[in-house]
């Protein structure tokens, strides 16, 4: 289990079984033109239909505007130290959820 999946379980116990939006990702030749959006929309139109289950994802800084735009809201931060010898890393990312929207 992450340690995003963990926050999450913490802040919704009885919410176990969340959709996981992982590993959304855009070319840097197509961001800003909706793809991105459309591969969000996909996701979320599924745990909509669902009627019941929430969203789930970790997301970068770089695309935390967008998920803020489609209805997620910040659970956690996750700050992790990826450093290997002299090599210096740090990855910064937004636990985040966003309810069924339920029409």
């Amino acid at each position: 289990m992450y340690a995003g999946q963990r926050a999450f379980i913490r802040e919704f116990p009885l919410t176990m079984n969340p959709i996981g939006l992982n590993m959304l990702a855009t070319h840097p030749d197509h961001q800003y033109g909706g793809a991105g959006r459309m591969l969000l929309r996909w996701g979320t139109d599924i745990a909509d239909a669902s009627k019941v289950l929430p969203c789930y994802l970790e997301g970068s800084p770089a695309g935390h505007a967008l998920y803020r735009s489609a209805g997620f809201e910040d659970v956690e931060t996750l700050d992790m130290d990826l450093s290997s010898g002299e090599v210096k890393v740090s990855n910064h990312r937004y636990v985040m959820i966003r309810p069924p929207k339920v029409t």
